[in-house]
């Protein structure tokens, strides 16, 4: 995992940060490889073991108790990135939390996320009108929000992406929820063959 310095992407991060009367907004704009260094193959490898592991205890539990339980094994191993039993899947969900530690470097995501944690969004236009309706009910004029998702899509190539947004369901562990926090958009758009 790579983080990829480019000067427009800077451009859009510095825009996405300001104060409002009421509000102050803290954005950004950040592209990381999904290449895999030393680092982000532990970190795989740890994942997987972990998701191999809350599987079997949920299938023993299924087994031995009730409907219920099987319920938690098709949580287990479904989820935003596909079938878990999948690497593709299981590699997408460490590339997510490969790219929140790097974002993060004094906070450690890999013990704390699960699958659930992230939705994928089903319209890329959906994700870019939500964005653009939040930035114009702040009052954000400044911003020229077509020439920003034109730089993002450039280097990113967004029909090509899948797009997902973090929602994790434990805010206690979350290390965007800074008291104060009135809402958080977190949106990660994955180009497996650019490998971003």
């Amino acid at each position: 995992m790579k983080f990829l310095q480019l000067h427009e992407l800077q451009a859009i991060s510095r825009a996405l940060s300001f104060d409002t009367p009421d509000l102050r907004i803290l954005g950004g704009c950040e592209i990381y490889t999904t290449k895999a260094a030393g680092s982000d193959k532990k970190l795989y490898k740890q994942i997987s073991s972990t998701l191999s592991s809350r599987y079997e205890a949920d299938l023993e539990l299924s087994n031995s108790v009730s409907p219920q339980a099987s319920r938690a094994v098709y949580r287990t191993q479904h989820s935003p990135f596909g079938p878990l039993s999948e690497i593709s899947a299981r590699k997408t969900f460490a590339y997510m939390i490969a790219t929140l530690n790097a974002s993060h470097p004094d906070y450690d995501f890999s013990s704390v996320l699960r699958p659930s944690d992230f939705r994928k969004e089903r319209s890329l236009r959906q994700v870019i009108n939500t964005f653009n309706t939040t930035l114009t009910n702040l009052g954000v004029r400044g911003l020229a929000r077509g020439k920003m998702w034109d730089s993002i899509d450039n280097e990113m190539k967004l029909r090509d992406c899948a797009v997902f947004s973090y929602a994790p369901e434990d805010m206690a562990d979350d290390a965007y929820g800074d008291e104060g926090l009135i809402w958080s958009n977190i949106y990660f758009f994955y180009n497996k063959q650019r490998k971003r």
